[in-house]
C-alpha cells in the first residue's frame, strides 16, 4: 500500500473511531459497532425506519481523493469547516456498486433540482422521494460527508435540467432547503450504509405524504393517517412491553427459585461435609485412645515378665 493510501486509511480509521489499524486495498464493508448512535441520528428525522444493520464503509482510494478535494477547497476559500452530514437513499445493489467509483452524477435520470447527485439533511425526505422505479424494497441510507462551500441562492425550478450550478457555486439547493445537489466528483464520501426495508404503508408516516396523493390509497383502501399509525404503534409497543415485563418477571422468579434450590443444596453439602469431618475426628480420637490403652497394657505385661 502506498504512503498516500496509508495516510487515507489512517484518517478513515480515526473517523470511524477504530482503535486498531485497518488497511484495505479494495473497498470493504464492516459491521458498525457503535451503530446505536448512528441509528438514533437517522431516527431523528426518520423515526419509523426499521434498521436491519449498519456497515462502515472502507474505500481508501475514494476517501483519499475526497480528502484532497477538501484540502483544495480549504486552500482556495480559507474556510476551515465545509463538511456536512447528509443522506442519500438508493437500493442495496446500487449502493454496493458505488463503492468502486462513488455516486456518479452522470448517471442521474431524474434532475428535479439539477443534474447531479442529490442529498438531503432529512432521512425521511431522502427515503420518500428516492427513485422507486426498480421496485426493490431493500434500501440503503448512505450517510455521507459532503463538501458544501457555496450554495446557489438562485431559486432552481423543478425539472430544469440544470447541469452547472449558477453563481460560481459548488452546490444547488431546493427552494425548501431540503435537497443539496452536487456536481463534482469526490466532493462526497459514504461513511456508513444503513440497511432497511422500505414498505409502502410506511409512506403514510412521512411528513411529505400529503404532497403525493397517488400514494394515499393501496388496493382501494385508504391508508391510515400518521396519527393513527403512531397510535397503533404506541399500543403495540405498550403490549410488547407488558409482555416483556411478564416474561422478565417469570424469568426472575425462576432464577430466584433456582438460586434458593442451589443455596439449599450447598447448605446440605456443607452440613454433610461437616458431619463427616466430625465423625472422622471422633473416630480418630477414639482410635488414638485405643492405641494409648493398648500400649499401656503392653508395657504392664512386659514389666511383669521381667520381674
Amino acid at each position: 500500500m502506498s504512503s498516500y493510501s496509508s495516510l487515507a486509511a489512517k484518517h478513515l480509521n480515526q473517523r470511524h473511531g477504530n482503535t486498531y489499524k485497518r488497511y484495505y486495498t479494495n473497498p470493504q464493508l464492516e459491521e458498525c459497532y457503535n451503530k446505536d448512535q448512528l441509528i438514533e441520528q437517522v431516527h431523528t428525522t426518520f423515526p419509523w425506519c426499521r434498521v436491519d444493520k449498519v456497515h462502515n464503509v472502507y474505500a481508501t482510494h475514494m476517501y483519499g481523493l475526497y480528502l484532497l478535494r477538501r484540502e483544495e477547497i480549504r486552500l482556495e476559500t480559507g474556510a476551515a469547516d465545509c463538511e456536512m452530514t447528509l443522506y442519500h437513499v438508493t437500493t442495496e445493489q446500487r449502493a454496493k456498486e458505488s463503492l468502486e467509483h462513488g455516486l456518479d452524477w452522470r448517471r442521474t435520470k431524474r434532475s428535479r433540482f439539477g443534474r447531479g447527485v442529490s442529498f438531503s439533511d432529512d432521512a425521511d425526505y431522502a427515503d420518500y422521494f428516492a427513485d422507486n422505479r426498480t421496485g426493490e424494497v431493500k434500501r440503503v441510507i448512505m450517510v455521507c460527508t459532503v463538501l458544501v462551500h457555496k450554495t446557489s441562492t438562485k431559486i432552481v425550478k423543478p425539472n430544469s435540467g440544470l447541469s452547472i450550478p449558477p453563481e460560481n457555486a459548488d452546490t444547488t439547493m431546493s427552494p425548501n432547503g431540503r435537497v443539496y445537489v452536487k456536481y463534482n466528483d469526490y466532493e462526497f464520501y459514504p461513511l456508513h450504509f444503513v440497511y432497511y426495508e422500505r414498505r409502502l404503508e410506511d409512506l403514510s408516516m412521512s411528513r411529505y405524504f400529503n404532497k403525493n396523493h397517488k400514494n394515499n390509497f393501496k388496493n382501494g383502501q385508504l391508508l391510515p393517517t400518521t396519527a393513527e399509525r403512531y397510535e397503533h404503534q404506541r399500543q403495540n409497543e405498550l403490549l410488547r412491553r407488558q409482555k416483556q415485563q411478564k416474561q422478565d418477571e417469570l424469568l426472575r422468579r425462576q432464577r430466584q427459585r433456582q438460586n434458593e434450590f442451589l443455596k439449599q443444596q450447598e447448605q446440605k453439602r456443607y452440613f454433610e461435609q461437616t458431619r463427616r469431618q466430625e465423625q472422622q475426628r471422633k473416630q480418630h480420637q477414639y482410635n488414638h485412645q485405643l492405641n494409648i490403652q493398648q500400649r499401656t497394657r503392653n508395657e504392664r505385661n512386659n514389666g511383669c515378665l521381667i520381674l
